[in-house]
């Protein structure tokens, strides 16, 4: 575990209802589904979860926090693949999010809309992926790409990340964020992820969520970017 990274946690409500709906057919789950903000499909789990909770890091050891509803933890838990495609491509659908929310608790939990993810595992793997999401009021486009190694998403290689807005929450430029996270089951059928956007417009702390894409047609959409 890096360092500050939560390693266990006990306790605290864990965050349900729906997070959002898709809204382009086919891309995603179909049109007027909802994606669960918090559940287990049998491989990962997820989920936001907040109160009075005790947490253990690897710096401070255990200690006590208490977060509001509008706050949260937001978790994707799985066993890594342990043995990663290494010829092939694969598209996955956005299955899962949490409620995104920023870290002062300012605003209400947002909503995640749609995303996607491209993977390529041949020659140097690399990926392209999507999330759409709102809060505040704002809309976001997250969009993250680039090299990895292994099962892990940003530990290893050059994930590059970034947000957009459309209406202005970004500002003028976009917004900066970082994004990790896993593949998991096997041949890689799953796809956990983190981030954290900052840089917005909405007060100076960091928008944070998770979500979970599955992997749904065996071969990914445009050409491994590592060798375009």
């Amino acid at each position: 575990h890096s360092p500050g990274s939560v390693t266990d946690f006990t306790a605290g409500t864990l965050a349900g209802g729906i997070s959002g709906t898709d809204s382009v057919a086919n891309s995603y789950p179909a049109t007027g589904v909802s994606l669960p903000a918090s559940g287990y499909d049998g491989i990962v789990g997820w989920g936001r979860f907040y109160g009075t909770l005790t947490l253990a890091d690897t710096q401070s050891g255990l200690f006590t926090t208490t977060l509001g509803p509008n706050q949260g933890i937001h978790a994707v838990v799985g066993i890594p693949t342990a043995v990663m495609p290494t010829v092939g491509s694969a598209h996955y659908a956005l299955t899962g999010a949490t409620a995104p929310t920023l870290a002062s608790g300012a605003v209400a939990p947002g909503n995640v809309m749609g995303g996607g993810l491209d993977v390529w595992f041949f020659g140097t793997p690399a990926l392209i992926g999507t999330l759409n999401l709102a809060i505040g009021g704002k809309n976001f486009d997250l969009s993250f790409s680039g090299t990895f190694t292994g099962n892990g998403l940003g530990l290893g290689g050059t994930i590059n990340s970034f947000a957009s807005s459309s209406n202005g929450g970004c500002g003028l430029y976009s917004c900066t964020a970082q994004t990790s996270g896993f593949f998991a089951g096997a041949n890689a059928a799953r796809a956990g992820m983190a981030y954290s956007i900052t840089g917005h417009t909405l007060d100076a702390t960091a928008i944070r969520g998770a979500a979970v894409y599955s992997q749904t047609v065996s071969t990914a959409r445009g050409c491994n970017p590592s060798s375009c």
